[in-house]
Parts: C-alpha cells; sequence; structure tokens
C-alpha cells in the first residue's frame, strides 16, 4: 500500500502534456513515439498517434489513435483529409503536433497558422519556404552554393551522358529532384547506364559522385526560437537507404568537428523551426550535404539513447522549461536490428 501511495503522489507532481504523432507507422514517426515514451523525468506525456493503417506499428506507444483518410489516394482531397486531422487534434486537445510521415511536411507547412487557429496545437515545422528548398534538391544545391557552403555539383535539363560527365565528374549520380531514401538513385559510368538510370528515374538530376561512404554522417539539428540548441553528428552504416548503426564521436576527432562547424553553417543559411536532419559525406577533408530533411530523421531514436532527446527538448521549450543550447551526444555505437512480435 505504501509503495503504491508513494507512487500516486510521484505521478500527480508530474507535469501532463498532450502530443499527437502524425506518420505513427514510419521508421522516423516510431523513432518521435520512442522518444517521447522514454524516461521523461518529471514530464508524462499523453500521446495520440495519427497513420493510415489500423496496424501502424507505433500505435503501440500511444494513448489513442486516429486512423486518417488516405491522402495519397486519388478519391481524398487535400481539405477533406486536413479536416479530419484538425478534429481528430482537437478531439484530444493536443498542445503539439509532431509531423512523422514526410509527404505531410508542405501540406502542413502551408496551414501551420489556421491549424493552431482551429486547434490550439502548435505544429512542429519548419516555414514552407525552407521545406521547398529542401525538397527539391537541385534548388537545394544552387541555394546553399549561392551563399558559399560547400554542395555537391548540380545540373539539370536535357543532357546528354558527355554533357553531364563534362559538367559533374565522372562517375556520377541521377538522382530524382524529388525524392528520398536513395529510391530511384543510380551511379553512372556510362552510355549504357546513363539510359537505364533516365528510365528508373522521374525529372533527374545530375550530380557530383561523393566517393568515401566509410565517411557519412547523419546529422540533428534542434532550433527553437531562433536558437540551435543541438548538432548532434553519427557517423553512420548504411543498409537499403536506412541507418542500419551509427557512431556518435569523440568531439576531440577533427573530421566529426569539421562536420559540426559545416552543419552550423547549413542552419545559419537555412530558416529551421524545431528539427532538421543533414545528411553529408566527408571527400577530401571537405563536408557536402547531399539531403536535408526539415524533420526529425529516422535516427531519432539514435540520438535519443546516446543522451540527447530531441523529441523530448521540443516538449520541454513548449512548456516553457529550459533547454540547454550546448547538448551534446555520448560516445558510442548504436545498432539497429529486426525483432518480432505476437499480435494479440
Amino acid at each position: 500500500g505504501k509503495m503504491q501511495c508513494c507512487y500516486f503522489a510521484e505521478f500527480e507532481n508530474m507535469i501532463k502534456v498532450k502530443v499527437s504523432v502524425t506518420g505513427a507507422g514510419s521508421l522516423f514517426g516510431q523513432g518521435i513515439l520512442k522518444s517521447v515514451r522514454d524516461d521523461l523525468g518529471s514530464i508524462y506525456p499523453e500521446i495520440h498517434g495519427l497513420d493510415y493503417f489500423w496496424d501502424a506499428f507505433g500505435f503501440r506507444y500511444c494513448d489513442s489513435a486516429t486512423v486518417l483518410p488516405d491522402i495519397l489516394s486519388e478519391h481524398v482531397s487535400e481539405i477533406e483529409w486536413y479536416n479530419e486531422l484538425v478534429a481528430a487534434v482537437k478531439g484530444f486537445q493536443s498542445k503539439l503536433l509532431f509531423v512523422g510521415a514526410d509527404f505531410e511536411l508542405q501540406i502542413l507547412a502551408k496551414y501551420s497558422d489556421d491549424f493552431f487557429a482551429q486547434t490550439g496545437c502548435k505544429i512542429i515545422i519548419s516555414p514552407k519556404e525552407t521545406i521547398e528548398i529542401c525538397k527539391d534538391k537541385f534548388l537545394f544545391a544552387k541555394y546553399l552554393g549561392a551563399k558559399q557552403i560547400n554542395v555537391p555539383f548540380t545540373i539539370i535539363g536535357d543532357v546528354s551522358f558527355g554533357e553531364a560527365k563534362k559538367a559533374v565528374g565522372c562517375p556520377f549520380v541521377v538522382k530524382p529532384r524529388f525524392g528520398a531514401r536513395s529510391r530511384g538513385v543510380s551511379l553512372v559510368h556510362n552510355e549504357l547506364e546513363f539510359t537505364s538510370a533516365l528510365n528508373s528515374c522521374a525529372e533527374p538530376i545530375f550530380q557530383q559522385f561523393l566517393p568515401n561512404p566509410d565517411a557519412e554522417y547523419s546529422c540533428g539539428i534542434i532550433v527553437l526560437n531562433g536558437t540551435l540548441h543541438s548538432v548532434c553528428t553519427l557517423k553512420r552504416v548504411l543498409r537499403d537507404g536506412n541507418t542500419w548503426e551509427a557512431v556518435s564521436g569523440n568531439m576531440e576527432d577533427p573530421e566529426f568537428l569539421l562536420v559540426e562547424r559545416y552543419c552550423r553553417q547549413i542552419v545559419a543559411g537555412l530558416d529551421f523551426i524545431g528539427p532538421a536532419n543533414i545528411q553529408c559525406r566527408v571527400v577530401d577533408g571537405v563536408p557536402y550535404a547531399f539531403e536535408v530533411n526539415p524533420r526529425f530523421s529516422g535516427t531519432t531514436y539514435f540520438r535519443t539513447l546516446l543522451g540527447v532527446n530531441e523529441p523530448l527538448n521540443v516538449i520541454k521549450d513548449s512548456m516553457g522549461l529550459e533547454v540547454p543550447t550546448d547538448l551534446r551526444l555520448r560516445p558510442g555505437k548504436v545498432r539497429r536490428y529486426f525483432s518480432e512480435c505476437l499480435e494479440t
């Protein structure tokens, strides 16, 4: 009886907060959910999960769940989807909405102010201009290049193999102008591979190849009220476009410091609100970002395990609690693995 009494007394002292998370079934949606569910000390979050399938795996971390109409279906209009989202979040009385599905970003950035007016819930999202720059790989390279920030040489247009080779070097990468997770990406050495790459890629861009896969980094950043609070750099090993294992570095390691400085340059050049993920490779002592996602990433929970819980810091900030501006990962290695569970 005494133990239980203490537990309830402690529970009463906790600060309760209601949050909603979309994309509960996605890899990075689950990263947000697991982080929010981690030991949060004095904060007790109630979580409302949203997805497009009833069996979304992330729902197991949620207190309640809503299945939204499939916005990717031609039978569902954007406004129909948006109204259902508003109703669900309003019904749960969430104070914060985390975006866990990539394709929702551009839509929700447009509606951010209206959403808050209707629900009293703040969407953690960067401005739509920032999202547009990051989503368009050609625009991104052009924008950062104009700010004297290193990016891979990138061209676009109806070019021949010879023209592309001359402009960006050989071998080079053909990838979709709008895309993620390495889909439709080809490394091209000759005319035959060039033709094949064009056939399997919509709206292609042609980009300088960055060798040295052993120096690939995934960097999580959090910007709160215009202040950069953390740059968390992980050196990573990929499988099927996703991070399979990642190491946080010793901050005396010159390459980690180089990447961190580079990430700070990018943050200074783009207007982020909340999370972003910068992916880059270091070639001949120079970091080059090949992708920036203005959202939490698939490695969010990796960083939580290494001591920097990015979603929690966003929650703390929204509650008026102090978040340090010099957050650092503990040195260590995180591995991802397959697991099974029995459905009940």
